[in-house]
Parts: structure tokens; sequence; C-alpha cells
């Protein structure tokens, strides 16, 4: 799958080739053990209340400029890497393998969709995004807001559906994460880790 990326010939990733850990990241960013995770569980820790979006109980944003923010900070980490592909700069960004992830709405069945991830020291996130079911891989880009630990990504050439995720739940095994489908709908989604031995079929 990294081989899709069309960054990926200029990619400096860490070897071998580990799903990182929430001390590796913090390590990674230069953070020492004070750095706490901050966990997002959609649904339970962010909850959507008419136009408002609470997080941990407190508002936070309307739906709209919640939104909004996600779809801002994925641009942005896309821009970040399109830039250092036009500048020919790519292969100075350092890269840290979060993981391959199985995205699913449901608890069991057998999954079609795949991310496999990667974050950067500056906070850039990429990699692939790919449906066995029709085969397609593409690229996804995106960022993290280091403040908040709050992650966004979108897939290549759909800019206004974007998926957002805490940094820190991309080291667990499984995790709830939330689809913006431009800035009025909304779905939550599962992440689950796959093992680091195991890729999808035909990869």
């Amino acid at each position: 799958m990294w081989s899709e990326h069309p960054a990926w010939a200029w990619w400096n990733v860490t070897r071998p080739m580990r799903w990182a850990t929430w001390g590796a990241v913090g390590g990674w960013w230069g953070y020492g053990s004070s750095y706490q995770p901050v966990y997002y569980d959609y649904g339970e820790t962010v909850v959507y209340e008419g136009d408002t979006v609470y997080v941990d109980g407190e508002p936070v944003a309307s739906t709209e400029d919640y939104a909004q923010q996600a779809m801002d900070l994925a641009a942005y980490g896309a821009q970040t890497i399109d830039t250092a592909v036009q500048q020919q700069t790519a292969d100075q960004i350092e890269w840290l393998p979060l993981g391959v992830y199985a995205l699913t709405h449901e608890q069991e069945g057998e999954p079609t969709m795949f991310l496999q991830l990667a974050v950067s020291k500056e906070g850039t996130i990429g990699g692939t995004f790919y449906n066995a079911l029709t085969n397609e891989n593409l690229a996804v880009e995106g960022a993290v807001d280091r403040a908040s630990q709050r992650a966004a990504m979108i897939v290549a050439g759909r800019p206004e559906t974007v998926l957002e995720v805490g940094i820190a739940n991309l080291t667990q095994d499984e995790t709830t994460a939330l689809v913006h489908f431009g800035p009025d709908r909304t779905e939550t989604v599962i992440l689950v880790r796959m093992p680091e031995s195991q890729q999808p079929q035909g990869q």
C-alpha cells in the first residue's frame, strides 16, 4: 500500500516497520512522559447535541465550525505534502508508521476498506486508502493539531470528506473515528488496527 502514495519514493520511513505506541509518538515529537494522551470517543466524550459539539461535557464549537476545523486541518496537511513534492524536499520528511487499519461500520464482518498511516515529526499525516472491492488505492493526507491531539485527513480527490480521530486513538487496537461529509453530515466509524504481520489481501 505504501508504494501507491505519489510521494512514496521520497519518503523516509523509520525501520523496522513497527506500529507506534503512544510512548513512541511522544518520543517522536520530542516530548517527555508528561505529554499525556488525549482519547476521543465519538458518541461518548465527543457528542453532538443540536447544533453544538461537546467534548467531555463542555461546548467547544458549533457543528459547522467543528467540521470546518477538521477540513482546515486536513487541508493544511495535504498542502504541506504537496508543497514538499513540488519543491522536491519530500525526502527530508521523516515518518513514523502508525499502522494499518480496517475501516468498518460494524463490530463484526469482513472489512473491505483499509488505511495505512504514518505521522511526521512536524505532525503531518500521510498514507494510503485501499478499497478491496474496487482494488482502488488512493493517497491519504492530513495533519495533527498537537495541542488538542486531534487528527484529520482526506483521501486524494475527496476534499469534502474528512476522517477525524485522536492521534492517541491510532495507537490502540480499536477505536471510533468520525467522518465529516461536508459541514452538515457526520458518521461514526470503527478503526481496527491490524497485526503488524498482516496486510489486506492482495497487497
